[in-house]
């Protein structure tokens, strides 16, 4: 019978420098620097193209057109009556696609707000009821108008979301997370 003794040493140096770039770069404060690099971007491109064509795949497919009473109020304001859509002044987009995002993170977390909690009551107002709608009987937000109101509206008003993801916006960033991962543990390494 022969028998035979191996000894293997294996030295875990690089293994441990791998596991502790990783578990630094899943630290919050350094997640964040992703979302400031990869997800803020997707999204403020995905809004930008959204205001433009009106709605997309991602949030219910285009927007309903506007009513006429709407078109009418547009008009009479000096604004073109029916198209674009979520758009009269530019503030609400601008809130979106430029204003200041908020940004905040633990332990092993990170997450960001669009558009944070900057912005005024009446964009605020405008964002609630583009994503959400808003039933029949509501009224204008204050501030809209001199009398701060308007009487309640006999219709209710559509949702027409400028934030939204959908699956290949999820994919894309998962992907885009996979990645940056990798990289930033390379560049520890």
């Amino acid at each position: 019978m022969l028998g035979l003794h191996m000894d293997i040493l294996v030295d875990d140096h690089e293994v441990q420098r791998a596991i502790a770039a990783l578990e630094e770069t899943l630290q919050g404060q350094h997640l964040l620097m992703f979302h400031q690099s990869a997800t803020e971007p997707l999204l403020r491109r995905r809004a930008r193209e959204r205001f433009s064509s009106e709605g997309d795949a991602a949030v219910g497919g285009h927007w309903e057109p506007l009513k006429e009473s709407t078109e009418d109020i547009r008009r009479h304001a000096g604004f073109p009556s029916s198209h674009p859509i979520n758009k009269r002044t530019g503030d609400l987009e601008g809130l979106i696609t430029r204003g200041r995002n908020e940004f905040t993170a633990g332990g092993d977390w990170a997450a960001f707000f669009l558009p944070g909690r900057q912005g005024s009551k009446k964009q605020k107002a405008a964002l609630a009821t583009a994503q959400k709608g808003a039933p029949v009987g509501h009224y204008m937000p204050k501030g809209w108008r001199k009398n701060n109101g308007t009487k309640p509206s006999p219709s209710a008003t559509p949702p027409r979301p400028v934030i939204g993801l959908d699956e290949v916006d999820m994919a894309h960033t998962m992907s885009a997370l996979q990645i940056w991962i990798a990289s930033e543990v390379g560049k520890a390494m």
